[in-house]
């Protein structure tokens, strides 16, 4: 049988996006640092892209037509649930950021009924469309089981694709706004905790400069006693140094130190730039089928190549981000070993070791 170029895209990236997805199941289920809500998410992610990719490698024995309605109703499930998961990590991330992880954590069972309930919902309006109107809503779209219809798959994909992607977009202001705010923050203690150490650090010195005070020893046989030399009087730089530090020391829980902020930030761009990238040739396709314009064949080339790589770059996102510290250390950029370990022990680590501050 011969596959179009579309086909074997899709083919190709299926048979790369199943195993690795299944890698990042694995490293979460084994892995104990990795046993927290953000990976728990990024399993759920996994989920939907293999169920995608077994769906795209179905069409090497290209099913009858019944079973590919069949495979495009749940593939409208688990496409649009890629789609949220997405956008959920970065609801996480941007909670985490504003409010603390613990809060984040909170919303676990509201993650779930957002990423499975409106695919599940979306598919079922499919349904009803096909029920009541007595027209084929999902089956073969050519390359693919999906929404056969290309007005119905705007009304049911694309619409909330764009919705959601104007969301990420807004989200991400909002996070770069706070985590620069938290930076300037932390900054600005850092600064002063220096000064008040300096001065410290000087009033030590100069008490150190001062001898200590020596009785005024008299020959044995004078009567009088020995009458100790006036000892100097220092100030109490110590007391008002600890009472400085206290009140311009802002509480552990409300200030995200530098290596969060950075693994916050980078795993933002990665995650809202594949969103944006990947869906960008897809949105632009489908908007010129809408009006009727034709579609390049190098335009739907690119479209599909884009959006069938988007599980393999989710599985590229958790891989980099999570093993940051081992990948510096194998490229030889960064220490490995000891001090790595204990980076990603007490959660000082660099970008990568997000697990213990996402």
């Amino acid at each position: 049988m011969l596959y179009s170029s579309e086909q074997l895209a899709l083919i190709t990236a299926g048979a790369f996006t199943i195993p690795i997805n299944l890698a990042v199941i694995a490293c979460v289920a084994f892995t104990t640092r990795f046993h927290k809500v953000l990976y728990y998410m990024q399993v759920c992610l996994a989920v939907s892209e293999i169920i995608c990719a077994i769906d795209w490698t179905i069409i090497a024995g290209f099913p009858s037509a019944s079973f590919c309605q069949s495979v495009g109703t749940w593939h409208e499930v688990f496409l649009n649930s890629t789609v949220g998961w997405t956008v959920l990590i970065s609801v996480h991330c941007y909670v985490t950021v504003l409010k603390g992880a613990t809060v984040a954590n909170s919303y676990w069972w509201y993650y779930h009924a957002y990423g499975w309930g409106v695919p599940v919902l979306l598919m079922a309006i499919g349904l009803i469309v096909q029920k009541v109107q007595g027209i084929t809503v999902f089956g073969s779209t050519g390359a693919y089981c999906w929404i056969k219809d290309k007005n119905y798959r705007v009304y049911l994909f694309y619409v909330e694709l764009w919705i959601h992607i104007i969301f990420v977009v807004i989200l991400y202001c909002f996070i770069f706004q706070k985590v620069l705010g938290v930076m300037t923050k932390v900054s600005a203690v850092s600064a002063t905790a220096g000064v008040i150490q300096d001065q410290n650090n000087g009033a030590s010195y100069k008490s150190s400069q001062i001898s200590t005070p020596k009785l005024d020893h008299r020959d044995s046989n004078d009567k009088e006693p020995p009458v100790p030399l006036p000892s100097p009087t220092f100030t109490r730089h110590s007391s008002t140094i600890k009472t400085a530090i206290s009140v311009i020391k802002p509480p552990k829980q409300s200030v995200l130190n530098d290596s969060r902020i950075k693994a916050i930030l980078f795993r933002a761009v990665l995650i809202a730039g594949r969103f944006i990238v990947v869906w960008t040739p897809p949105t632009t396709v489908r908007v010129m089928q809408y009006y009727n314009i034709t579609i390049p064949k190098w335009l739907a080339l690119w479209m599909t190549v884009s959006f069938s790589m988007m599980g393999i770059w989710n599985a590229f996102v958790f891989f980099l981000t999570s093993y940051w510290n081992e990948i510096m250390g194998v490229l030889g950029l960064k220490k490995s070993g000891e001090s790595s370990r204990k980076e990603s022990t007490n959660g000082c680590g660099t970008t990568g070791d997000a697990s213990s501050r996402v």
